[in-house]
């Protein structure tokens, strides 16, 4: 039997299986299911085996303008939406005539038998709740996220003025830390320095007028589910696990800032590395920019990337789902309910 053959086989075995699922509706009893059922199915499929596409809301959404689209949608055979809000966007994200919007929809879906899906952000990467974070928690996106290094012979104002951390190579090969601050009048003098300086996400109207957030900051991830998540627990949180299957989240990352020269950084990085592996990264952090595949290289980066498994915790608590209202429990955010699935760290320490 040639693999052309072999594989048309296992592709028609595979395809009957599934569509015997999908006409089974888990039932608990095993029966044969006909040929016939299996064309009815293919006819006209459950609502959880058709397409959803994600539904950009970047417009003036109206009672009306939902209505006309979902409409559609459903003389298309779609059998839900993701309620995506995109760049453009006329209606205020997340205020009160926003979950009116969400509302009708959730109720126009019940009334045609579709799924509506929450997505969790204003366009995307999830986290910046479309500004509203880093306008409620500045330090949430001004303290860095990466820092790059300079080397120099000298000292200067304009070099110190723009490094937040300074090496010195004494004259017996060891380095130490300077204060960019003191270093104006009493440098060593000509000798070996490595400046480092830190680099931001940039500012856009992408992220509403700031730049996205460091989701490694203590707290973040905590103050997105509150802004974003309990406006949807008010408004549609009876239909969860209904109407409204779950909330998808949209690329949380902890990416290095625009820059080829930049590591990844972020404010406690430096005591929790010291915390972890009982010695000081400030004093080895010129190592990263060793040459790839070298030995000192790998000896730093690897504890770099282990003291930024946090982020794995703490975004993991994104990717949720809140409880319907039979399973509520007593008080706030512990109403959602936390996924175990990991998110592994975009951590690109390589540049």
């Amino acid at each position: 039997m040639s693999a052309k053959r072999l594989f048309s086989w296992i592709f028609l075995v595979f395809l009957f299986t599934s569509v015997t699922v999908m006409a089974g509706n888990s039932s608990a009893d095993s029966r044969a299911v006909s040929m016939d059922e299996v064309k009815e199915v293919f006819v006209d499929p459950p609502v959880e085996y058709r397409s959803v596409p994600f539904w950009s809301w970047n417009d003036r959404m109206t009672r009306e303008e939902i209505d006309i689209q979902l409409e559609d949608f459903k003389s298309k055979g779609i059998g839900g939406v993701f309620m995506h809000p995109r760049y453009g966007l006329i209606t205020e994200y997340l205020s009160d005539e926003w979950f009116e919007m969400v509302s009708h929809t959730v109720e126009k879906c019940r009334e045609l038998g579709m799924e509506a899906w929450i997505y969790d952000e204003n366009s995307y990467p999830s986290g910046f709740a479309g500004g509203h974070v880093p306008a409620a928690m500045p330090e949430s996106f001004n303290q860095g996220q990466g820092i790059k290094m300079k080397k120099v012979a000298s000292l200067d104002k304009e070099d110190t003025d723009e490094a937040f951390m300074v090496l010195y190579r004494r004259e017996d090969g060891s380095l130490a830390v300077l204060d960019p601050g003191e270093t104006g009048n009493s440098s060593p003098g000509e000798g070996e320095y490595y400046l480092f300086e830190k680099v931001y996400h940039r500012v856009s109207k992408w992220y509403g007028g700031y730049s996205y957030v460091d989701l490694l900051v203590e707290g973040v991830t905590e103050k997105f589910l509150d802004v974003t998540m309990t406006g949807y627990e008010k408004t549609v949180g009876d239909e969860l696990s209904g109407i409204v299957p779950g909330v998808f989240t949209d690329e949380p990352n902890i990416a290095v800032p625009n820059s080829r020269e930049a590591i990844r950084w972020t404010p406690d990085l430096f005591s929790r590395f010291r915390e972890k592996w009982g010695y000081s990264l400030e004093e080895n952090l010129k190592l990263s920019w060793m040459p790839p595949f070298s030995f000192l290289l790998c000896c730093i980066r690897a504890p770099m990337a282990q003291s930024f498994t946090r982020f794995q915790r703490t975004t993991s608590r994104m990717n949720m789902a809140i409880r319907p209202a039979s399973e509520k429990a007593e008080s706030g955010l512990a109403d959602m309910t936390v996924s175990t699935a990991p998110i592994m760290p975009m951590l690109d320490i390589s540049r």
